[in-house]
């Protein structure tokens, strides 16, 4: 008697859920400040100024040469592209790494990012994710051949990033907090490590 219900309540809340969201329409479908995303967007100004005239600063701007930028979009373009609908125009490939490589070079959160690209925030934690994963799908089977040899717990070589071990869910190890810092400190500094470019095929 009880199970049903609490069954009856379960659909009920189902049916009132959807029914609001039938209601909450939106007020428009691309906001009108994003829409300008190709006359003032910081890929369709500053990033094309970057790669036409000053290469030092496209390096820094994105951890990367033009070149290796190029190289990466010809390997990574068509697992990340989109199709054009009847509604608006895909976000080209180039734009997508471009966001990408920003928010990794930066460290930007996507609230602070999206004004920049004209793009919504959550727009752009798509495009981060979904590129993040085809350049692992793509890169890194060819990152892992790349890796240095380690030594696991017996002493054997193996190839790919070191394992930590088990972590605790409520213990933050010495360990950890000595990776994470070294990851900020590459992500924040200037310059390269000296397989990257050699992970993307230069």
């Amino acid at each position: 008697m009880e199970l049903n219900i609490a069954r009856i309540a379960l659909s009920t809340t189902r049916i009132r859920v959807e029914q609001e969201r039938r209601r909450a329409r939106r007020r428009y479908w691309v906001a009108e400040v994003l829409q300008r995303r190709q006359a003032r967007g910081e890929f369709f100004n500053l990033v094309q100024e970057l790669r036409a005239v000053d290469p030092d600063r496209h390096h820094a701007y994105f951890r990367m040469s033009r070149e290796t930028f190029d190289l990466l979009l010809a390997k990574i373009g068509p697992s990340i592209t989109r199709q054009c609908t009847n509604f608006r125009e895909p976000i080209d490939p180039a734009q997508r790494l471009a966001v990408t490589l920003r928010y990794l070079a930066s460290g930007m959160e996507f609230s602070a990012l999206a004004p920049c690209y004209r793009l919504g925030e959550k727009t752009v934690r798509a495009i981060v994710y979904d590129t993040c994963a085809a350049i692992i799908a793509i890169l890194g089977p060819e990152a892992d051949s790349q890796q240095p040899q380690q030594a696991d717990a017996s002493g054997e070589q193996v190839g790919g990033l070191c394992e930590l071990g088990r972590l605790g869910a409520n213990n933050f190890t010495r360990e950890a907090e000595r990776i994470r810092d070294q990851f900020a400190r590459y992500f924040m500094a200037e310059g390269a490590v000296p397989w990257q470019d050699a992970a993307v095929g230069q």
